[in-house]
């Protein structure tokens, strides 16, 4: 036999083996100790590539030449790269997490073992694995059995030491080796061992430009429309790993049309979540409301992680369900004890995002944090305040709880200071307990740190202090000095800071005297549905005004007078500040929507109760209308909540009469 002959056959058995052949099996494998002459380079970064195919013209090819091979196993995502539990990664990006299911890949391509399969099931690390490729040539099965176990052994390191891995793998010279494999194969692997595939080398940080990951990408929009639930599951998660470019655009394209066909085929939570969080913010609205409908269908089967998860879903993919969200609260109510301070920090943020508010979830979260105080520190006390704050809610005994703990510490910072003015201005709450010790605390940090604000800081501060009824003179005065430098809402806050420091302190003489000024205003359209009704009842508009400003800061719905004596509303005519008779009592209707009240009351907040008082202060009587909840009512509901109001009107104004002609028969110096 001639070498050339030689030569040939043993060409002809390496490419058997190469390709998976039973014939090229039936020889033994032995390594080379040289390379090939010419390795494509597949992780290059100037490498060029194919144009994407447009997925929604794909056609399902015909898989039948890798229909009997099985790579991986197809029971579902929780196989060898499972993400099944559906918590969320650091930056909730997704409902796949990164763990891997004890069974053993049956890849039924091998009947036999081969000295490669054997070395790879006693590999303990990356580095392991990748010395195991030290050939340019491998069969199928081994190569993915490789991509397998190196993503497994990845993924028992630390998370300090996955940052250091990557680069150590992929710098690797025996990854090319590995990588160049995958690459040869792709054409001949089946839809889930080329997702599988795409999934392990985009979260090895393989570059994204590199010709390996483009033509897996090419290969996966191709192939796209026979993808399964898995599939679709894997290639969605991947997605969400990868920069926006071409190819990777028109995948997820594909992939939402691909998602709307097939939405009534999911029957996995975790698919579910997984596929609603790629629709990503520019999905359609449809598209949207089918994945509500199909998540509304399957929530009873959500456990409390994948509940947390779906506002994180829902606020990633920018859609508010009241539906949804109302369900999964129910499921997290249930669970509280499973979740951590951080899950519920992040939850309350998403609320925020979502502009969602439930109060028996809020509730029970700052009972959690109640039970468990001597845990938190005050910082996390305040951030949790803070955005119970921002939501409106006003969990009374945290509150107090918190007030009590500043006192205890040695001096508070410019950042606690600036929280707890905060929390307690907008909320309008005040200590029950340890008042005088709470307003000792914020005068002396105050006064500590008065040097180190902005004159901006400084103003809100002075504000929000203002709000719960606390006047700092000497920042008042301060605050004047800066007044030049303020824009024209700052001047609008100092403003508001020294009518609340006229109403107390008479000192401030420079300050204008208030006037009622009409103005023309433009209201929600529930406010003029209640004034419809209101007009309608009086009958007669000489008996009211509507629409004044006081001070050019407060807005009054109406004003009507009401005289003690006649026991009835007169015509208010030029009804000015220094109209003064005594027999007139000066009524300001206010008409108040749901945010300026407290969660699921009626507490007003900080900026309301600030304008009842110097409303309250100036003369009127102050009357707070909750529109919120006259349009939820019906026609004659809406009746009698008038009459009831009118009538009340008329009780209180008579009590004050009552009241005030006590206090001055108690004065009077002919008691004796």
């Amino acid at each position: 036999m001639t070498s050339k002959t030689i030569t040939y056959v043993l060409r002809t058995i390496r490419q058997l083996q190469s390709c998976n052949s039973l014939a090229g099996m039936s020889f033994p494998k032995c390594t080379r100790n040289y390379h090939l002459s010419v390795v494509t380079p597949l992780l290059s970064d100037t490498q060029t590539f194919r144009l994407a195919i447009v997925p929604s013209r794909c056609v399902s090819h015909d898989n039948s030449q890798h229909t009997e091979e099985k790579t991986f196993t197809s029971d579902g995502v929780d196989e060898p790269f499972d993400d099944s539990s559906a918590i969320p990664d650091v930056d909730h990006i997704g409902p796949l997490n990164e763990h891997f299911s004890s069974k053993t890949n049956e890849l039924a391509s091998s009947p036999t073992m081969s000295f490669t399969m054997i070395a790879l099931s006693k590999c303990t690390t990356p580095r392991e694995v990748l010395n195991v490729f030290s050939s340019p040539v491998y069969r199928k099965d081994e190569l993915l059995e490789g991509v397998t176990k190196l993503w497994q052994t990845f993924l028992t390191r630390d998370q300090n030491q996955k940052l250091i891995e990557r680069d150590l793998i992929v710098g690797h010279p025996n990854f090319c080796n590995l990588s160049h494999g995958i690459w040869k194969i792709a054409s001949t692997l089946s839809p889930e061992a080329l997702v599988r595939s795409l999934y392990v080398l985009v979260r090895l940080k393989v570059n994204q430009e590199s010709k390996l990951i483009q033509d897996l990408l090419l290969l996966c929009q191709e192939n796209l429309s026979s993808f399964n639930e898995v599939e679709i599951t894997i290639l969605a998660n991947t997605l969400e790993w990868l920069n926006s470019d071409r190819n990777v655009n028109m995948l997820k394209f594909g992939l939402r049309l691909l998602m709307d066909l097939k939405i009534e085929e999911f029957n996995g939570v975790v698919p579910l979540l997984t596929m609603m969080k790629a629709t990503g913010t520019t999905a359609s609205l449809s598209l949207k409301l089918k994945f509500e409908k199909k998540a509304l269908q399957m929530v009873d089967r959500f456990n409390v992680a994948q509940s947390e998860n779906l506002f994180y879903i829902l606020h990633d993919i920018n859609f508010y369900s009241e539906h949804l969200l109302n369900a999964c609260s129910r499921k997290l109510i249930d669970g509280i004890d499973e979740l951590s301070y951080n899950n519920i920090v992040n939850l309350l943020s998403c609320c925020c995002k979502l502009v969602y508010s439930n109060e028996s979830m809020f509730t029970v979260f700052g009972d959690h944090i109640m039970k468990t105080i001597c845990l938190w520190k005050p910082q996390q006390l305040a951030t949790i305040l803070n955005y119970f704050a921002h939501l409106h809610f006003r969990h009374v005994p945290l509150l107090d709880r918190y007030a009590g703990i500043l006192p205890t510490l040695n001096s508070l910072t410019i950042w606690e200071l600036s929280d707890a003015v905060k929390i307690f201005s907008i909320l309008n709450h005040f200590p029950e307990k340890n008042e005088q010790q709470f307003l000792d605390t914020l005068n002396v940090s105050l006064q500590t740190h008065m040097n180190s604000f902005s004159p901006t800081k400084l103003l809100y501060i002075v504000y929000h202090l203002c709000v719960i009824g606390v006047y700092p003179d000497v920042a008042v005065n301060k605050l004047l000095q800066y007044k030049r430098s303020f824009s024209a809402r700052e001047l609008n806050l100092l403003m508001r800071i020294c009518l609340c420091m006229k109403i107390d302190e008479p000192f401030l003489n420079s300050y204008f005297p208030p006037s009622l000024k009409k103005v023309t205003i433009k209201a929600c359209e529930d406010i003029e549905l209640f004034n419809m009704y209101w007009k309608d009842f009086i009958n007669n508009p000489d008996l009211y005004q509507q629409d004044l400003k006081i001070a050019y800061t407060y807005h009054i719905d109406f004003v009507m007078a009401f005289d003690t004596q006649e026991k009835k509303l007169i015509p208010v005519g030029d009804l000015q500040m220094d109209n003064n008779s005594e027999n007139i009592v000066r009524i300001a209707l206010l008409c108040c929507m749901s945010h300026s009240f407290a969660l699921g009351t009626l507490h007003p907040l900080g900026k309301l109760a600030m304008k009842i008082r110097i409303l309250e202060s100036l003369g009127f009587s102050v009357v707070v209308v909750p529109v919120h909840r006259f349009v939820r009512s019906t026609e004659e509901e809406r009746v009698e909540f008038i009459r009831t109001m009118f009538q009340e009107l008329y009780e209180n104004q008579n009590a004050l009469e009552d009241k005030g002609a006590k206090e001055d028969l108690q004065q009077s110096p002919f008691d004796t």
